[in-house]
């Protein structure tokens, strides 16, 4: 049986987008220790889902 992980990105008032389905607040570069997680976190993944509306 597969393990099943969640992983999802927001804002620390719970929203993913601000209020006009802008993303800007995702679109800094993380710096090399969080993108290093970031790539052996996918790299461990078999398969993806990605959600509506901010696909």
């Amino acid at each position: 049986m597969r393990k099943v992980v969640l992983n999802m990105t927001m804002t620390l008032d719970g929203f993913f987008c601000g209020p006009n389905g802008e993303l800007d607040w995702m679109s800094q570069a993380p710096d090399q220790e969080l993108n290093d997680d970031i790539v052996a976190f996918f790299q461990g993944v078999d398969q993806g889902f990605i959600g509506y509306p901010t696909a």
